[in-house]
């Protein structure tokens, strides 16, 4: 229609989801979304590739989009338009000043962190063997000695697939004793989407769990439908602009594509950008 023709002519940037929204079983890709893709490049649309999992780095998920035969533009990393939840929360902790950050989630965060210059404290020296809760007290003192508390700025939480009840009362006794020590959540999803129609708990889950524990929300929210990711889009694209661009018209020209009403969607209403729902993940005809 025109009213359609209209409304894209004026779109210039496009927030993909790219967990599920690209992928049937894992490794193929759904019919013409390379086409697509190459389509709005073509129209010289922007295009970032947007994902609340913070499993992979954006390193880590510009192979996995190369081995689908995706063409990503990356001119640097940091310039990349892959962006994740692990990056939104890396930069925000760069951005506060904080030089130590402890971690419960997978290999991306810890790679995010690092490649900002941010040290990653983890405890994952005894994952091969369960431990008896007497032998927490050591393993404490030992874990402070290398990384002091009152060092330690952040406490970081997303998707961990080696979540354990350690991990989970280091975290605890962080934020017990030092006040000043920030909660960030990666993401407060519910399920992560797998294949085949399985699902797996969420990196919501986790942070439940710490939220739980220590009888506090999380500071900061890196994932959607938080505003930081878009914010980190948006800061990326007009970086170095030369034209003096209002945070209005820049929304005006925004569109968020995605496959939850929870997260993509009400992020787009949330900020006030233009949104889809595609039907290719987790949402379905009959919730819209």
């Amino acid at each position: 229609s025109t009213r359609f023709v209209l409304l894209f002519a004026l779109l210039k940037t496009f927030l993909h989801h790219c967990t599920v929204k690209f992928k049937i079983k894992g490794t193929e890709l759904i019919h013409n979304v390379k086409e697509t893709l190459e389509d709005l490049r073509k129209l010289n649309k922007k295009i970032f590739f947007i994902t609340n999992n913070s499993s992979n780095s954006r390193k880590g998920y510009l192979k996995k989009f190369q081995s689908l035969g995706l063409e990503i533009d990356v001119v640097e990393i940091n310039k990349s338009e892959i962006l994740s939840s692990s990056y939104a929360a890396a930069v925000y902790v760069k951005e506060h000043g904080i030089k130590t950050a402890y971690v419960i989630g997978g290999d991306g965060i810890k790679e995010e962190l690092q490649l900002i210059g941010v040290e990653a404290a983890a405890f994952d020296e005894h994952l091969g063997k369960p431990l008896k809760e007497e032998e927490f007290m050591g393993e404490w003192e030992e874990f402070t000695k290398r990384y002091p508390v009152d060092k330690i700025g952040a406490v970081i939480v997303g998707y961990d697939n080696r979540f354990n009840n350690f991990k989970l009362a280091m975290a605890h006794q962080i934020l017990r004793e030092n006040p000043n020590c920030l909660f960030i959540a990666t993401n407060t999803d519910a399920t992560l989407p797998y294949k085949q129609g399985l699902f797996l708990p969420g990196g919501g889950c986790f942070v439940s769990a710490l939220s739980t524990c220590i009888g506090r929300k999380p500071d900061i929210v890196a994932g959607k439908p938080s505003t930081l990711l878009l914010d980190t889009a948006l800061s990326i694209l007009y970086h170095d602009s030369e034209n003096q661009v209002t945070s209005e018209n820049k929304h005006e020209t925004v569109c968020m594509v995605g496959d939850r009403l929870e997260t993509d969607i009400t992020l787009g209403n949330r900020v006030g950008v233009k949104s889809v729902c595609v039907l290719t993940g987790v949402a379905h005809r009959d919730q819209l």
